[in-house]
């Protein structure tokens, strides 16, 4: 698909699902209409939609490659160029997000599960502030866990009282 193309696929029991935008998509689906290989270039969006303990979550950059399995669809992304990760944990607060050129993500039923950015990276929500070279984050624990320097200097992470600054910081 070429020229601001758009996929939408069915969520469970009638629910909206993933949708992948792009200037241009290519899929492969499996026997049962899963995406088992997708590459999206120019302007892409992977939006996966709210489910049970996962909040909405919506991913943009230059560049998908996508892998998966039939019966499971995308399993493992990549995404590359001016990475723009947003998830909107609770209706009414600023979202949280993470900027990077560089995004490698796991999934598991339209659900990230992990997620790695490098390449000077920042992570927001309210009251908090990370940035390092490297962000691997644990959306089912909360977790971030930073490395690597920026040119800015060492991993630092930041809140309305205290900011600290380290070559490796975990947060929960």
């Amino acid at each position: 698909l070429t020229g601001g193309a758009a996929i939408a696929m069915a969520g469970n029991e009638g629910s909206s699902g993933r949708q992948i935008t792009g200037e241009s998509i290519r899929l492969n689906l499996a026997s049962d209409g899963s995406i088992t290989r997708a590459i999206a270039n120019g302007e892409v969006r992977l939006d996966l939609p709210a489910a049970q303990n996962a909040p909405q979550r919506s991913i943009r950059a230059q560049v998908l490659d996508g892998t998966g399995e039939p019966g499971k669809g995308l399993t493992n992304t990549t995404f590359e160029r001016d990475v723009l990760f947003t998830e909107q944990v609770k209706a009414g607060e600023a979202a949280r997000t993470a900027r990077a050129q560089k995004l490698e993500a796991a999934l598991a039923n339209d659900v990230v599960s992990k997620a790695t950015f490098t390449g000077d990276v920042t992570f927001e929500e309210t009251g908090l502030k990370a940035c390092a070279s490297r962000i691997d984050y644990q959306p089912d624990k909360g977790a971030l866990a930073l490395s690597g320097a920026t040119t800015a200097g060492n991993p630092i992470v930041a809140e309305e009282q205290i900011a600290i600054e380290a070559q490796s910081i975990e947060v929960t």
